[in-house]
């Protein structure tokens, strides 16, 4: 049975979020992220998974700082007979990634619960958490 977990993201629909979970999980051990899930475990499915799909792949890219796309596998999945996408993310060598910003102010790193080898320095991340560097 499918739930959310430290390397397990369920999302109903695609946010800000979503790029934020990428994130952590490149920063930490990885993980598979299904956009078209409930936290409840509901299969709510996506419309035009295909599209969906590379439109997921270019909003990561645009958004994350330092190429992240090159660890994620995207693809659409049939579940009860309804479209998801299963984003798999693998735990990146080349850390930390970062969200890029607009402006000019800090970028902000996300991590996951515990703390990756090495990274960040000193510092344990509890819960989902952002540290701005």
């Amino acid at each position: 049975m499918l739930k959310e977990s430290e390397t397990t993201e369920l999302k109903s629909e695609a946010t800000k979020e979503l790029v934020k979970t990428v994130v952590a999980f490149a920063n930490t051990r990885g993980g598979s992220i299904y956009v078209g899930i409930r936290d409840d475990v509901q299969v709510v499915g996506v419309s035009d998974a295909d599209k969906a799909a590379a439109r997921f792949s270019q909003l990561i890219g645009d958004t994350v700082r330092l190429e992240v796309t090159k660890l994620c596998r995207i693809q659409s999945v049939k579940m009860q007979d309804l479209d998801v996408i299963r984003i798999d993310v693998n735990e990146s060598a080349a850390k930390p990634y970062y969200l890029r910003e607009r402006d000019s102010g800090p970028r902000a790193s996300i991590c996951a619960p515990g703390r990756p080898p090495g990274w960040p320095p000193k510092r344990t991340c509890s819960a989902w958490s952002v540290i701005r560097i």
